[in-house]
Formats: C-alpha cells, sequence, structure tokens
C-alpha cells in the first residue's frame, strides 16, 4: 500500500531538499534573461545535465538517493553558473536602463 520511496529512511527529506536547491537559480536565471544576457544560460545548463546524467551512474551505489543526488547537484551547477555571469554582469557595470541615461550622457541626478 506504502510507495517505495517512503520505505527508504531519509530519502523524502532528502529528495525535498534538493528540489529546493533546484528551484534557487531561478532568480539569478531571470537577471541573466534581463541583462540580455540569454546565451549563457544553456551553456551552464549543458554542464549541470552533464554531471546530472554521471550522477545517475551512481545508483549502483547509492540506490534511491540518487536521483535527489543528481537534481541537487543540477541545481547547484546552475546557481554557480549563474551567480558566475552574475558577477560579470554587475562587475562590469552593464546594469541594463537603471543608468542607461548616465552613460548616453544624459540627465544626472
Amino acid at each position: 500500500m506504502v510507495p517505495q520511496a517512503y520505505v527508504v529512511a531519509g530519502l523524502v527529506p532528502v529528495t525535498v531538499a534538493s528540489f529546493v536547491l533546484f528551484g534557487l537559480p531561478i532568480i539569478p536565471r531571470s537577471e541573466l534573461t534581463g541583462a540580455r544576457r540569454e546565451r549563457v544560460l544553456p551553456r551552464v545548463g549543458l554542464i549541470a545535465g552533464v554531471l546530472q546524467c554521471a550522477a545517475a551512474l551512481s545508483a549502483v551505489w547509492i540506490g534511491s538517493f540518487a536521483r535527489p543526488l543528481g537534481v541537487a547537484l543540477f541545481g547547484a551547477v546552475l546557481l554557480l553558473g549563474y551567480g558566475y555571469y552574475q558577477r560579470m554582469v554587475y562587475g562590469a557595470g552593464d546594469l541594463g536602463s537603471s543608468n542607461a541615461g548616465e552613460r548616453a550622457g544624459g540627465i544626472r541626478s
């Protein structure tokens, strides 16, 4: 009657934690999209996907925990990769329209 996932001790909390980590890159992804850096998203996603597939191979040793490991690894790589590109955007002073007037010689406050 009880699904197999609930029989493995600790699997549900680990899975929940991994999906929380998977959701964290949403804001950095949106910021990069807003900064017109969409081209870096697939690059980071490809690296994260390859590592997630590699983590799937660990199922031989860790069994049911391979899925949450892959999800957590995917989210962590996205978060780190997007953070790297965010620092490049903000470090370069490319903040989009917020300071566009200053760069164009417009009104300064």
